[in-house]
């Protein structure tokens, strides 16, 4: 645009246009010549919008869950959530390996299909929150108040939950192995179909609880309160001791 425009004005030259013409043509070549910084700068679209030739810095990342409690799908690998009050929030499809997330407020927060690898959730309170495919292998969730959630086919291989509260929460096809539960209660919890190999569940309490169709494979369950609880019919019991 900028080429035709001093073409343009050239071309005045040459054909010998009045001054009172000219002028009028310079101002209409120049109106259509706005230059795309201008552009850019009236463009209510030019926003930080993710896209793939413009993606979010971590700091921005932070800052729009923050904000808006809102950050599916991005990456935050060991970012620092120590505290954070994330009550609501959507984190769908993050990854949140090995990020720390002690004592943060997670009630009603939605961390669907999240990667919680090796994550620090010591202390956490969440009560209806959604984890539902979760990746929370050897994450730990000592001490935390997880009542009402929902871990249905989450993978909790390796994870730490001692001396917490699973009260009602949903581990429906939940993958549990080599994980301990020490001093825990899931009192009225779900394990329907869930996978529980070389658990540690001391002095539980899984009162209430239902595990229909559950496995439960070398996992001790003489120190267990098991009262009213729904137990496998049919269900496997390979190497575990009795209750």
């Amino acid at each position: 645009m900028v080429i035709e425009v001093r073409l343009a004005l050239i071309a005045i030259g040459f054909l010998g246009l009045s001054t009172g013409t000219a002028i009028w043509f310079r101002q209409m070549l120049a109106s259509k010549a706005e230059s795309p910084e201008s552009v850019s700068k009236t463009n209510p679209h030019n926003n930080l919008t993710p896209t793939l030739g413009n993606p979010l810095t971590r700091a921005a990342m932070l800052a729009q869950l923050r904000q808006t409690k809102k950050c599916q799908g991005c990456d935050l690998q060991g970012a620092d959530l120590q505290g954070w009050d994330l009550n609501t929030a959507n984190l769908s499809n993050a990854n949140l390996a090995q990020a720390n997330l002690s004592k943060a407020n997670l009630t009603n927060a939605t961390l669907r299909n999240v990667n919680l690898k090796q994550a620090k959730l010591v202390g956490i309170i969440s009560q209806g929150g959604d984890f539902r495919d979760a990746d929370l292998s050897q994450a730990d969730f000592s001490r935390s108040q997880l009542l009402n959630v929902n871990f249905e086919q989450a993978n909790l291989t390796g994870t730490l939950v001692e001396d917490a509260e699973l009260r009602d929460s949903n581990l429906t096809r939940a993958k549990i192995h080599r994980a301990s539960f020490k001093n825990t209660s899931f009192y009225g919890a779900i394990l329907i179909e869930a996978e529980l190999n070389s658990v540690n569940l001391t002095h539980a309490n899984m009162r209430y609880v239902n595990f229909a169709d559950a496995k439960l494979v070398d996992t001790d369950l003489s120190s267990v309160d098991l009262a009213f609880a729904i137990m496998p019919q049919g269900g496997t019991y390979h190497g575990t001791r009795p209750y």
